[in-house]
């Protein structure tokens, strides 16, 4: 995710086209970039005798113009990460609105009026794309324009929804962020022409789609046997997610006789081949309703295999109680 010289990921501000920013109508870009030296502090300074980091110069002298000035002394160099077509930054933690852009985000911008071209540090920009692709030939902008990326709402918010659940899942984001951003990028992708808007938006729940669930054991050893089967929520942090189990059926025979429901989160299951018609072995198919903490409710199932009897591999298997 860092920017590294050694793949090209962090480059010098110049060339333009190096760095990869697109030519953008009424954008300048002239890889302006805040010059450090290492200025003259006097003798001994920079040494590690008893004068070491003693300054007998301060301030240092500065010789006119200030910016990129090898009189000022040796130039530290300077790098920026590269972008991709839009102008957006490809390394770091790519955000959904850079991810699922509706513009160009930059972390620099230039000054205007009579200090023209002068850094504005501390400061970024938000330069949207055109709305529809005859505003952007017009204006001869080379990034694609919003409804040429995202032809209906759907489409926009099922990729904005995808972006923001795998930074969840890779704990770059928190489930309990998930409503407000959603809507904030829903509104905002309105705002800037994704076309055909419902009327109001659908809720989602991160908790609900980030959880899922896990058998122990999974794959069970068909003696006829009854086996315990434990199931646990896995999800990522502050995707609170509570699950029981609601319903159990099976493959190749399989009949309620053959699972009893003992807990919220447990069942046992009869080790058994059935009828012997599925080559692949009976598959238990266990449905729990999972909850997330504003109520809302999907259900998700969890499969457990009684495998062929000349297979043991696969998974760990268990032998149960008769």
């Amino acid at each position: 995710r860092v920017p590294k010289l050694a793949d090209a990921t962090m480059v010098f501000p110049l060339p333009q086209s190096q760095v990869g920013f697109p030519v953008i109508p009424n954008v300048t870009y002239t890889g302006l970039k805040t010059t450090r030296y290492r200025f003259n502090y006097g003798p001994g300074y920079y040494d590690n005798g008893p004068t070491g980091g003693i300054p007998t110069i301060n301030p240092p002298l500065i010789t006119p113009p200030y910016e990129n000035n090898p009189l000022n002394g040796p130039i530290y160099p300077s790098f920026v990460p590269i972008t991709d077509s839009d102008g957006n930054d490809i390394p770091g933690v790519r955000l959904p609105d850079v991810t699922v852009p509706i513009a160009t985000y930059t972390g620099w911008a230039l000054r205007a009026g009579p200090q023209a071209n002068d850094g504005c540090e501390s400061s970024g920009q938000f330069i949207p794309f055109a709305q529809t692709e005859a505003e952007r030939a017009a204006a001869g902008d080379p990034r694609p324009s919003v409804a040429s990326r995202y032809p209906t709402f759907a489409s926009y918010d099922g990729k904005v929804i995808k972006a923001m659940n795998t930074l969840i899942q890779q704990r770059l984001e928190l489930c309990e962020d998930g409503p407000a951003e959603l809507q904030r990028l829903r509104v905002l992708g309105v705002a800037q022409g994704v076309p055909n808007p419902p009327a109001s938006f659908a809720p989602y729940s991160f908790p609900l789609a980030n959880a899922s669930i896990k058998a122990s054991p999974s794959n069970l050893r068909p003696n006829g046997k009854w086996v315990p089967v434990s199931l646990s929520v896995h999800a990522p942090m502050t995707c609170d997610t509570s699950c029981k189990v609601v319903q159990v059926s099976g493959t190749d025979g399989a009949t309620a006789a053959d699972w009893q429901i003992t807990g919220p989160l447990s069942v046992n299951l009869k080790a058994s081949g059935g009828s012997g018609h599925d080559k692949h072995g009976r598959v238990y198919s266990v449905q729990l309703q999972c909850t997330d903490a504003a109520n809302n409710s999907v259900n998700k199932t969890v499969s457990v295999r009684v495998g062929d009897r000349d297979d043991d591999h696969g998974g760990h298997h268990d032998d149960g109680e008769d």
